[in-house]
């Protein structure tokens, strides 16, 4: 059973953390839902939607010089050299 932690939990078996969503045994599960440390996650599986029928796309065209990536101004002189190096 998946669950997600309300609280921390740490022990010899390691540290569930604030939620942190797990998949337990439902026996341990059912202990920290009942204890209130813990909530039932519910996973939805959504449904495929039927097709949709294909319509013409009016993306506008973009031109290559638009795209060139520009070189980024330096920031700053960099760092100092070290000392007896030119």
């Amino acid at each position: 059973m998946k669950i997600k932690m309300k609280t921390l939990s740490a022990g010899p078996n390691g540290v569930i953390r604030i939620g942190q969503i797990i998949d337990l045994p439902d026996a341990q599960a059912q202990a920290f839902i009942s204890a209130g440390a813990a909530e039932q996650i519910q996973i939805i599986i959504p449904k495929p939607e039927s097709q949709k029928p294909e319509t013409e796309t009016t993306d506008k065209v973009i031109r290559a010089e638009n795209t060139a990536i520009q070189p980024q101004p330096r920031r700053g002189p960099g760092r100092p050299p070290k000392n007896g190096t030119v």
